[in-house]
């Protein structure tokens, strides 16, 4: 386990390069970049969400605008004024093969919105090539969630909780065509590309989604995964982690991060590493190569960055 650096305020929002040299990472309104092997870090300057293109350019949230930083170099990827004018451009996601960035489009008044859910804006999903180009919009929710990328980058999931559909997790394509809801919230992805796990409402167990060919209602199995019960809850915003097709990592305990065998349904304690701390947006995040696996850990001054060794 390696000890790289240390906050009083905390670290997180973490994203790994496509080929797992690079973890770009929020810290204290700024984001940065660590080689993984040596240990440098790199200050990318204001913004936070940073992700890592294909070309090793950073993207980052910063002004609720999308910049692209290139060395020295700095331009805005998606302004205030591109798809809705002056909604805030926020979250950006870098697909795994670095060539695509989705980023939501927040706070859009919409009069439906207002009379299915008592809450007068929307949000939207956008979609723009990482090394520039004109952004397009290409779905939508009411409770925003996060979105992740599968592995081929040909789909995302998302998830939102509203009043008129409860949690869902939505896999949607580039072209912005919805190809399935499923029951849940926080994806996670399988490297296959062929199972999604989630949290449902609550806590307190894992949705397994496994399809036998397409992302369609019909070639979906669902399987709910029971977990140890705890007499106290952690509320984190990590989603299951998979360490394989099969294995899973979960920090839903108080005290341990759990491993899952999906094929027998056993939790088990994961001692290779810490718990990592829990707040409102992700501290946990293993690399593409699942050779790495980065965490916020909290100590008595504040907290740290840590990577574990998963080989």
């Amino acid at each position: 386990m390696k000890k790289l650096t240390a906050s009083a305020d905390g670290i997180f929002d973490f994203a790994w390069s496509s080929d797992s040299s690079w973890l770009a990472y929020s810290e204290g309104g700024n984001a940065y970049i660590l080689n993984a092997k040596s240990g440098e870090i790199r200050t990318v300057g204001k913004g936070e969400c940073p992700g890592i293109t294909k070309s090793l350019s950073i993207v980052i949230e910063r002004d609720n605008q999308i910049w692209l930083i290139t060395g020295n170099q700095e331009r805005v990827l998606v302004s205030s004024s591109d798809l809705v004018k002056d909604a805030p451009k926020r979250i950006p996601t870098v697909s795994h093969d670095g060539e695509w960035v989705l980023f939501v489009v927040s706070h859009v008044y919409d009069k439906r919105s207002e009379s299915q859910n008592a809450y007068p804006h929307r949000h939207f999903y956008g979609l723009v090539q990482a090394e520039g180009g004109k952004p397009r919009m290409i779905g939508e929710q009411f409770y925003g969630g996060g979105a992740v990328f599968f592995p081929d980058g040909k789909y995302f999931a998302h998830y939102e909780y509203d009043s008129t559909g409860g949690p869902q997790i939505h896999v949607v394509d580039l072209d912005g065509k919805k190809r399935v809801s499923l029951p849940g919230l926080h994806p996670s992805i399988s490297p296959d590309g062929k199972q999604i796990a989630g949290w449902p409402k609550g806590g307190g167990a894992l949705v397994l989604h496994s399809t036998r060919g397409e992302w369609t209602k019909s070639e979906v199995e669902t399987r709910i995964l029971s977990l140890p019960s705890s007499g106290q809850r952690r509320t984190a915003a990590n989603p299951p982690i998979w360490l394989d097709n099969r294995l899973l990592l979960v920090d839903d305990s108080e005290n341990s991060l759990l491993r899952i065998d999906t094929k027998k349904d056993k939790p088990e304690d994961f001692k290779k590493a810490p718990v990592p701390s829990a707040r409102r947006r992700p501290t946990m995040v293993i690399s593409p190569s699942r050779e790495w696996l980065a965490l916020e850990v909290e100590i008595e001054s504040g907290f740290e960055l840590r990577l574990v060794s998963l080989l």
